[in-house]
């Protein structure tokens, strides 16, 4: 038997794990899957994807419990889901996992930080919240700072932005909190030695707990019936046809390509057909009240009589109008689940237009401008803004409410990610030395 465990920045620098367990980098949507698949009889869960990849479905938790594997959480995102999904069977490790349990946190900003690459071990470039809250909590346990002076911090700290939470930063504003001068020095001077890492702690008490778990007892068996439904057996396939990861200067480019939606669906579509498109799936015959009745949902209308209004104004026949709709979700789906394997097809569409070249030159001018500068905070009225100046700057026009329905039509996880592309784009482009390719 053996145990994975999905860490990376909570961890820190890799440590040599107990015999049977193998640690990996932060999960993301697909990777409990393909453990379980893979036979491993231990799950431990720590980091997770987020902002530019999809994270780890609940339903993949599910998924590895119905078969019998243990699944454990910890310290970041595995807290949350071992909250989330402790009724079902998955097991929370640790003192985070403890506060959001029972209320005492309840904000997953808490756990958010920046990090380092891979290679360098993940170091941590900002302190997470939930840090400076154990490691303030110490400091009054021991004297070096007064309950109020703790309520001060703590308030200074939620009003920082996550990526820029660092304690210089927090020092730096110590005066404007009431602190005495004399309280930052000593406070400082104890830091190096008194800080709390609770989410490292609390990755390693995992670890301990997933090598113990090799040899524990065999898990419960599960009290819910796992349901297999259309979503996830169409996540299951997105999953299973994940493509390998392009180059930085390819994905690059592709994110350039995205700057001009219309020309990206219209790309992705014929990437599509030139793969043969995907095999067609049998479902059951539904029978005509059910394929009525989810017209009508679908459709938002509250009544049977609402519904034969719409029919009679719209004609047409039922089953043939959820048949089209049936069509459609399917196309939109297999279109967003197909990204990652056709990115590379998209990237030829530009190369046989004449455009990969200038491409790729704005892509490398935007990145030696900007290089790895975070954006500011996400703001939804800022996003909508910038898709219109976007838009009247390329000439095209996207009506569309649902944000996130845009964000994955063009390969990116959500509204956040588009409003990351959106605002280096709106920074380079404001730029003197601009050049539009």
């Amino acid at each position: 038997m053996r145990a994975v465990v999905f860490a990376g920045p909570s961890l820190g620098s890799m440590p040599v794990p107990p015999p049977g367990v193998e640690i990996r980098g932060p999960a993301v949507a697909g990777d409990l899957h393909a453990a379980t698949c893979a036979g491993v009889a231990v799950i431990g869960l720590v980091d997770g994807a987020f902002e530019d990849r999809p994270t780890v479905w609940h339903k993949e938790i599910l998924f590895a419990l119905s078969q019998g594997v243990r699944v454990l959480g910890a310290a970041s995102l595995g807290a949350l889901r071992a909250v989330e999904c402790a009724s079902f069977g998955m097991e929370g490790v640790g003192e985070i996992f403890a506060r959001f349990r029972d209320g005492g946190l309840e904000d997953d900003a808490e756990l958010a930080l920046v990090f380092g690459p891979a290679e360098m071990g993940y170091p941590a470039l900002s302190v997470p919240l939930v840090n400076i809250r154990a490691t303030l909590e110490r400091a009054e346990a021991e004297g070096i700072l007064g309950s109020g002076e703790v309520r001060g911090m703590l308030a200074l700290a939620r009003a920082v932005f996550f990526k820029e939470l660092t304690w210089p930063r927090l020092l730096s504003g110590a005066a404007g909190i009431g602190w005495a001068p004399e309280t930052a020095a000593r406070f400082a001077g104890w830091l190096p030695g008194g800080a709390v890492d609770l989410k490292r702690a609390d990755a390693q008490a995992l670890i301990a707990a997933a090598a113990a778990a090799l040899d524990g007892p065999a898990p419960a068996v599960p009290t819910f019936r796992f349901a297999g439904t259309r979503t996830w057996r169409r996540a299951v396939e997105w999953f299973e046809r994940r493509g390998g990861a392009l180059a930085p200067a390819e994905e690059a480019v592709l994110d350039e390509m995205r700057l001009d939606p219309i020309r990206f669906e219209r790309a992705l579509i014929r990437a599509y057909a030139r793969r043969a498109a995907r095999d067609r799936v049998t479902e059951a015959e539904r029978s005509e009240s059910e394929m009525i009745e989810e017209l009508r949902l679908r459709l938002d209308l509250p009544t049977a009589e609402a519904f034969r209004g719409w029919l009679a104004e719209v004609g047409g026949e039922a089953r043939a109008l959820v048949r089209a709709l049936d069509d459609e979700e399917r196309l939109q789906t297999a279109l967003e689940g197909s990204i990652p394997e056709l990115a590379p097809a998209v990237l030829d569409d530009a190369r046989i237009e004449g455009r990969f070249g200038a491409l790729a030159a704005r892509a490398e001018a935007k990145r030696a401008m900007l290089g790895h500068r975070p954006p500011p905070r996400y703001d939804e009225a800022e996003l909508r803004a910038m898709l219109d100046v976007l838009g009247a700057r390329r000439r095209f026009t996207i009506e569309i409410d649902d944000l996130d329905l845009l964000a994955r039509a063009l390969g990116l996880t959500d509204r956040r990610a588009l409003h990351r592309l959106l605002w280096r784009e709106e920074a380079f482009a404001a730029a003197p030395r601009e050049k539009s390719a």
